[in-house]
C-alpha cells in the first residue's frame, strides 16, 4: 500500500523507516466497519485501516485506505 510515495508494507514482525526518519512498526490492520463495504470484481471490498506505532515514541498513527486500497488520509490516535 502507498501512502504519497511511501511504500507501507503490511507485516508487522519488519521495522520500517518513515519519509521522516522514524522507525516505525504495523500494530494492526483492520476493517472499516462503519462504511459498508461494496461488490467490486467479483467480491466484497471494505476500507481498510492501518494502525502503526513509532518505536521511538511509542505514538500510534492511523492510515485509511479506501475500497481500491487508495490512501485518504492519516490520523493519531
Amino acid at each position: 500500500m502507498r501512502v504519497d510515495n511511501h511504500k507501507l508494507k503490511l507485516d508487522p514482525f519488519i521495522t520500517q523507516i518513515s519519509p521522516n526518519g522514524k522507525e516505525y512498526y504495523i500494530s494492526s490492520v483492520v476493517i472499516d466497519l462503519s462504511k459498508a463495504p461494496e461488490w467490486r470484481n467479483g467480491g466484497y471490498k471494505h476500507h481498510c485501516l492501518v494502525i502503526a506505532r513509532f518505536k521511538e515514541t511509542g505514538k500510534f498513527i492511523q492510515f485509511t485506505f479506501d475500497y481500491n486500497d487508495t490512501y485518504i488520509k492519516k490520523e493519531p490516535i
